[in-house]
């Protein structure tokens, strides 16, 4: 006889065949994740020494800028993966009347306007949004057209928070 440090396997069968029992996870429950910090961001252009990344780095006293010359401002980050969205925090590197959309994509083709803040007057430092109905996410795009009160924008951080869509 063969001793083994493993318990003997048991078999159930039926009609000689071996009973199939599919795994399950124990733990089916969901967590609420936060995404930004490093994760790959995306800029129209970058200012010398602000590059796109200094937006989702976890530092306040770095802080995205677009190139003076761009005239298609847009700031993008990428969850890499699909998301049920819950949350968007936006911290801007100084409080200034900036003028912006918001925009969430599943595909990055596809996209659906999410917060419109393009006739702003007033100054913001944070901007909070809570998503109450579910929509499935990957990309945020955060784009900051020319207008007449145009504001150059400087994004220090932005936090994306929500569950991992199965």
């Amino acid at each position: 006889a063969c001793s083994s440090p493993w318990p003997a396997a048991r078999s159930s069968t039926s009609a000689g065949r071996k009973l199939y029992i599919r795994f399950t996870k124990e733990d089916t429950a969901k967590s609420l994740q936060t995404f930004g910090y490093n994760n790959p961001t995306f800029a129209s252009t970058s200012a010398v020494n602000h590059p796109a990344g200094y937006a989702a780095d976890a530092n306040q006293s770095t802080w995205w800028q677009p190139d003076t010359n761009d005239r298609q401002i847009y700031w993008m980050l990428d969850t890499e993966k699909g998301l049920d969205l819950r949350h968007i925090r936006i911290e801007f590197a100084q409080a200034r009347k900036y003028q912006y959309r918001i925009e969430i994509s599943a595909d990055k083709e596809h996209w659906t306007l999410l917060s419109d803040k393009t006739a702003n007057k007033e100054n913001i430092q944070v901007q909070q949004i809570e998503v109450s109905e579910k929509e499935k996410v990957r990309f945020i795009r955060i784009s900051f057209p020319r207008t007449e009160d145009f504001v150059s924008p400087a994004i220090a951080e932005v936090q994306v928070r929500g569950y991992v869509a199965d």
